[in-house]
């Protein structure tokens, strides 16, 4: 078991050497053998943990993935509704400067998913996962009465739509889209979705049955 336990520990460091030189230096930078000088390892001996590059670009992504839902959990312990969707958004874009790390990073493996079947499947599977997750806000912010109605599809779709425009964006063009630009754009969304009225004047609650 404790080898077991070295092993995937040693996975996640390599993983995050890399994330750190694609952050710094880009993707062409990322070389097995600077990822292995970088973390202190002998040219080679990261085909102990990787049988190649690309399962290191998988287990790279899915370290990205997984220090975001961390912080998500963490900072959205005890929040629930609108307040939980709100933590949710913020941590998603780059409005500071561990999120703009991993910004970077996550955007050249999107262009390396287009013509990599496992890694885009890699990033189906977060997708979904993180418009779960939304979701579940979403409904229970229309539960505890935060929301009039909600057209849960169309909400999920703007919220991907600023959450990942906002990610490349705010990387791309920092002057125009500052921390606070950023946030003032997610608290936007989230107060139209507050006071969006359902067409006729019905309310649907979240069973879906008319509330008059």
């Amino acid at each position: 078991m404790t080898a077991r336990i070295d092993h995937d520990k040693r996975r996640r460091e390599l993983a995050a050497t890399m994330m750190t030189i694609i952050a710094e230096s880009g993707m062409e930078s990322a070389t097995m053998r600077q990822i292995a000088q970088r973390a202190g390892y002998a040219n080679g001996a990261l085909a102990h943990y990787f049988r190649d590059k690309n399962e290191l670009n998988r287990e790279t992504f899915r370290y990205i993935f997984s220090s975001t839902m961390h912080r998500i959990d963490t900072n959205a312990a005890g929040l629930t509704g609108l307040a939980a969707l709100r933590v949710f958004c913020i941590e998603m874009v780059p409005c500071d400067d561990i999120k703009r790390e991993g910004a970077r990073v996550v955007i050249p493996f999107w262009q390396r998913a287009l013509h990599d079947d496992q890694l885009a499947a890699e990033f189906q599977s977060a997708f979904r996962q993180l418009r779960h997750r939304a979701s579940d806000y979403l409904r229970q912010a229309l539960h505890d009465g935060e929301l009039h109605t909600l057209d849960e599809a169309a909400a999920l779709d703007r919220l991907s739509v600023t959450i990942y425009g906002l990610l490349v964006l705010a990387v791309l063009s920092p002057a125009e889209l500052s921390a606070d630009r950023q946030i003032w754009l997610i608290d936007d969304l989230l107060d139209a979705l507050r006071h969006a009225r359902p067409a006729g004047g019905t309310t649907t609650s979240a069973s879906g049955s008319p509330r008059g």
